[in-house]
């Protein structure tokens, strides 16, 4: 069954219609960026405050798929 089937069965049994675009779920961190992180937090754990606001910090984002 693709997911137009599944989207339009859906639809039809529940009378709400969905989108086949889905947010692709994926892990948050495995082991190898885990140990990475605390060495790294590990090494810069005695820097001060004003070291720190000399940083220029950013967020990732994440895209979403289209199923289609």
């Amino acid at each position: 069954m693709t997911l137009q089937e599944l989207q339009q069965q859906w639809s039809n049994q529940t009378g709400v219609q969905c989108s086949t675009c889905t947010a692709v779920r994926k892990p948050l961190i495995n082991t190898r960026q885990r140990l990475a992180r605390r060495r790294w937090a590990q090494a810069h754990k005695n820097r001060t405050a004003r070291n720190w606001k000399k940083i220029l910090w950013s967020d990732e984002s994440n895209g979403v798929r289209c199923l289609t």
